[in-house]
């Protein structure tokens, strides 16, 4: 089965200073992917190792970067280092769980997790192009190295207005001002990265179609 291997490993997973809470919202953050990206996973996001990898297997990997989005807004402050890959899956995929699965595209994912880590990056994609595959790897890296320097406030103030859709309606969630909320958007740059997010995503499903 071609699918979509996406692995994760917690950065620094060892030194939490409770791992008994992380873990509980490293299952939470794995439930909100598999309820998001229901129509494009294979096998559910589980936690590994503990709390110190976690993996998912997807049918579309164009949703890759709203994934790893995802994790990175459930379990912030903490960073994830994440690789993609795309390939054969030839045991367990009638277990329908990461656990019993592997195959090349699992091989391929972990050793491109080793390299992200020896680089020091948090992502990498192996689809199709290595050209393209690496200029969205950058960008996609970019864009996590800028949520991982959110502060609790910031990352807040994000996740209200991406769940309302308004500042009004995240004001009054966050039990401030919408003048609040608009200006620690615009202190943080969200009106841009939002962009770039947007711009990434047609840039993924443009690869997927023409792949």
């Amino acid at each position: 089965m071609d699918a979509c291997v996406l692995l994760g490993d917690v950065v620094g997973s060892r030194d939490l200073s409770n791992r008994a809470v992380f873990g509980t919202s490293l299952e939470a953050a794995c439930r909100s992917v598999d309820e998001a990206f229901a129509d494009a996973v294979i096998a559910p996001a589980t936690p590994l190792k503990g709390v110190d990898e976690v993996g998912v297997v997807l049918e579309d990997w164009r949703v890759v970067y709203g994934v790893v989005r995802r994790f990175y807004e459930a379990v912030h402050p903490v960073r994830v280092r994440f690789a993609a890959a795309t390939g054969d899956i030839d045991v367990g995929v009638e277990s329908g769980r990461v656990p019993a699965m592997d195959g090349p595209a699992f091989h391929r994912a972990d050793e491109m997790l080793a390299s992200v880590a020896d680089a020091g990056l948090l992502f990498d994609l192996a689809v199709s192009e290595s050209t393209l595959d690496r200029a969205i790897a950058d960008e996609v890296n970019l864009l996590l190295r800028w949520r991982a320097g959110l502060t609790e406030r910031q990352a807040e103030y994000i996740r209200a207005y991406e769940r309302r859709g308004t500042q009004a309606a995240a004001a009054t969630d966050l039990g401030v001002t919408q003048q609040a909320v608009s200006n620690e958007l615009r202190d943080v740059g969200w009106p841009f990265v939002d962009r770039i997010e947007r711009r990434l995503e047609r840039t993924l499903e443009e690869y997927a179609d023409a792949t």
